[in-house]
Order: C-alpha cells, then sequence, then structure tokens
C-alpha cells in the first residue's frame, strides 16, 4: 500500500490493512476495498468482521474470506522460548544472516520464494526498510540460493494498541530445505535481534486455521494465540 495511512489502517507493503474498522467507518473501507482489491481486518473479533461481511453483501461486493488467527508474545516469553535455539544456531554456524537492507537482486529471491510458498510477499521497499523499520533474515544454501526468508516489522499499525509490537511475518522455506526446523531458527534469530531494539515490548504473527505447521513453529517461539 503506497498510499498515506488513515486513521485506523497500518502499512503492510502488501495490502490494505484496517486495525480499527470502527474508527476508519464501514464505507470508507468498503471504498477501501474497492480500490485495492484486498482488505485485511487486524486484530478484530468474529462479531465484528461478521458485522463488515454483512456491510459488503449491502454494497454487493462479493468477496472471499481468509481467516487469520491472531498470535502475540511478550517480550520476556519471546527471550526465554527463543534463546536456547539461538544458542544452538551460533553453535552450529548456521547460514542464517539478518540486516534492515539487503542489495535488490537478494530482496527479490527473497519475494519469488514467498510467492513460490504462496505468500503475498510485501514490496520491495518495505523489505528493505524504506517504508517502516524491519529487519530480513536469509538462509542461503550452498549453492548460495535462498532456502529461507522471513521478516519483522516496527510501526504497521502506529495507532493501534498493537503499536510497540514487531510483527513476525512472510517466513517461507523452499521445499528442499523443509522438515530441517529453519523455519523455528530463522524465526528464533528475528526475534532475538529484535529484542534489543529498546521500542519492543513484544510480538505479533499471524497464521492461517489450517497450517498447523506453522502454529507450533510460533508456540514453539513463546507465541500464544
Amino acid at each position: 500500500m503506497h498510499t498515506a495511512h488513515a486513521p485506523g489502517q497500518q502499512h503492510t507493503g502488501r495490502f490494505a490493512v484496517l486495525d480499527d474498522l470502527a474508527r476508519y467507518g464501514h464505507r470508507e473501507a468498503v471504498n477501501l476495498l474497492r480500490r485495492e482489491g484486498a482488505l485485511g481486518l487486524f486484530a478484530h473479533t468474529r462479531p465484528v468482521i461478521d458485522d463488515f461481511a454483512n456491510a459488503l453483501r449491502d454494497a454487493g461486493l462479493q468477496t472471499q474470506a481468509h481467516v487469520w488467527q491472531l498470535y502475540h508474545a511478550t517480550l520476556a516469553d519471546a527471550i526465554a522460548s527463543t534463546s536456547a535455539i539461538v544458542s544452538d544456531v551460533h553453535a552450529h554456524a548456521t547460514d542464517i544472516a539478518i540486516q534492515p537492507d539487503w542489495d535488490l537482486e537478494l530482496t527479490q529471491q527473497c519475494r519469488a520464494l514467498m510467492e513460490q510458498c504462496g505468500v503475498m510477499p510485501a514490496d520491495v521497499q518495505t523489505l528493505r526498510s524504506q517504508v517502516v523499520p524491519g529487519l530480513l533474515a536469509v538462509s542461503r544454501d550452498a549453492a548460495g540460493q535462498v532456502a529461507g526468508s522471513g521478516s519483522l516489522l516496527w510501526g504497521h499499525c502506529p495507532k493501534s494498541p498493537w503499536r510497540d509490537n514487531a510483527h513476525l511475518g512472510m517466513v517461507s522455506i523452499a521445499p528442499s530445505a523443509r522438515a530441517r526446523t529453519l523455519g523455528t531458527r530463522i524465526s528464533a534469530v528475528l526475534l532475538q535481534a529484535a529484542a534489543s531494539y529498546a521500542s519492543t515490548v513484544g510480538f505479533t504473527a499471524a497464521c492461517a486455521a489450517d497450517n498447523p505447521a506453522s502454529a507450533r513453529m510460533l508456540r514453539s517461539c513463546g507465541f500464544q494465540m
């Protein structure tokens, strides 16, 4: 989303997201959906989502809903849960590296992997921390190809109660690198790195209800639904 934030909106670099539908308003939300083609509701209750679905039907919009479950970890829980994982990562000299801004070529490779894994990637500017502060973790195989990646953003919902939480997202693992806990290790390293920032009080993440592997990964890193 490249437009300026309105009250109740947040930035993801992927699609328009509202973290305060009541403040934003149903009419404006319907117009936003028409303009953007996709709209996310972040941290809303089921009754609020159902009420908005009725508003969409009243407006004559046929939409397909995807429900994701919101996870949260306090700073203390994330540090406690990931300390052993990160210590093991460092002991084995893993190839996971983290930077706020990688070069364009590598960023594009990460976006391609995300698309391959069925994840709608953020735009290049967001992944390179040029819109909101962020970190991008990259793991490469012996041939130098991206085997896994994950991102973490601050300030993506500046007006919401989650504004001091960093958001973990877009963890993507190449098929050839799965079943090796790489996603967990990438997430753990990202959370530990983010914990050193004074502004971080906790973390959020989202997981599809039909994705038990990702849910297990989040729980192992200290998240609760």
